[in-house]
């Protein structure tokens, strides 16, 4: 007896060391050589969406550009086609998630900024406080899916727990999600870069010549879902459409919110590379939603504003506009309390260019 428990119990550990092995040279095989992200978390249209943005930024201009930086809050709150025809500048969305890190949206400006350029950040509040994403398991295993060798703060550690942080049943959930999206794209990549082609490449139409007041214009795109596709000339998601208003209740900020020495470097990184190439940088309110706990009639509030920007102050950064030209009611959202619809793009976007008047770019 004793023995065939014995030869079970080897049998059992046996089993599933092969199990294990083979899972994870699955998992090696999936994401390494056949290129297919299956981790937890993953994000796959940000990889094309960062590709047609790079196109975006590569057509050549006359104009001086004015380039939007950070996450989602920014990818759905701008309508470009109505700041190119109200202002002498060429606006460029480089907007994509607010999961990924200060870092990353850093570099990516490093490497794709102009001389001359004007960069808006109008960073969503969780930027400010946000430490170093060495164990930021999301981030990680975006950067092992699509990330194109983007590995700053990833280590051999941090690759092998991403790997280990999936089951079986996510890594299935992912590939089936993975099929589904693949599905949809042109199946060759040279069609696929003709699609992007097309979208960077539409001119700005005007059924008639606006007046001297900012009215709202047709953003020039077409809502297909978290998608290159429903992407502007300018890198914007900005036809988006809800026929039920979407509300949900958020503090936005801490009240004791402190300003991290992560964001501080990686501002000064940021400041020292814009000095060498003229660039000019401005930190704005990103796009908040009227509820209970981030109220204008709430005094708590206003002094979470206060405190962000008294903080920014302090290290001689200033934080440009009122959050108020920014806070919108319900019924200008789509699916989060961060993402407007296309009316609350427009009507954000007819401020900001107002906004721009103000600034001291010249």
């Amino acid at each position: 007896m004793q023995t065939l428990g014995l030869k079970q119990v080897v049998i059992f550990i046996s089993s599933a060391l092969l199990f294990a092995v083979g899972y994870f040279t699955f998992i090696a095989i999936l994401m390494f050589f056949l290129k297919i992200p299956v981790l937890t978390h993953t994000e796959i249209w940000l990889e094309n969406m960062y590709k047609l943005k790079d196109m975006i930024n590569d057509k050549a201009t006359t104009k001086q550009r004015l380039i939007v930086v950070g996450g989602s809050n920014s990818l759905f709150g701008f309508n470009g086609t109505m700041i190119e025809t109200y202002t002498h500048f060429r606006f460029i969305n480089y907007a994509t998630h607010a999961g990924l890190p200060i870092n990353y949206h850093i570099d990516k400006i490093i490497a794709k900024a102009q001389n001359g350029d004007i960069i808006i950040l109008p960073l969503e509040f969780n930027y400010y406080s946000r430490s170093a994403p060495t164990e930021d398991y999301w981030y990680i295993s975006n950067m092992l899916s699509w990330g194109d060798g983007y590995y700053k703060y990833i280590n051999t550690t941090h690759k092998v727990l991403a790997l280990l942080h999936n089951n079986p049943i996510q890594t299935l959930s992912q590939l089936i999600q993975f099929i589904r999206y693949t599905a949809y794209q042109p199946n060759i990549p040279e069609n696929k870069d003709k699609d992007m082609e097309k979208i960077v490449n539409q001119e700005i139409t005007i059924s008639q010549k606006p007046s001297n007041e900012i009215t709202t214009l047709p953003c020039q795109a077409n809502w297909q879902g978290y998608d290159y596709k429903s992407s502007s000339p300018n890198g914007d998601f900005c036809s988006q459409e809800n026929t039920e208003p979407f509300y949900k209740e958020s503090a936005y900020l801490d009240a004791q919110l402190e300003i991290s020495s992560f964001f501080l470097s990686e501002y000064k990184r940021l400041k020292e590379f814009a000095d060498s190439k003229n660039i000019k940088i401005f930190l704005f309110y990103p796009a908040t939603m009227e509820n209970p706990l981030f109220s204008l009639t709430d005094n708590q509030t206003f002094q979470k504003i206060e405190n962000l920007a008294s903080q920014l102050a302090t290290h001689n950064i200033n934080i440009y506009g009122d959050f108020r030209d920014s806070h919108f009611n319900s019924q200008y959202f789509f699916d989060t309390n961060y993402h407007l619809n296309a009316k609350g793009a427009n009507l954000r976007t007819s401020i900001f260019i107002k906004q721009l008047l103000q600034l001291p770019i010249h």
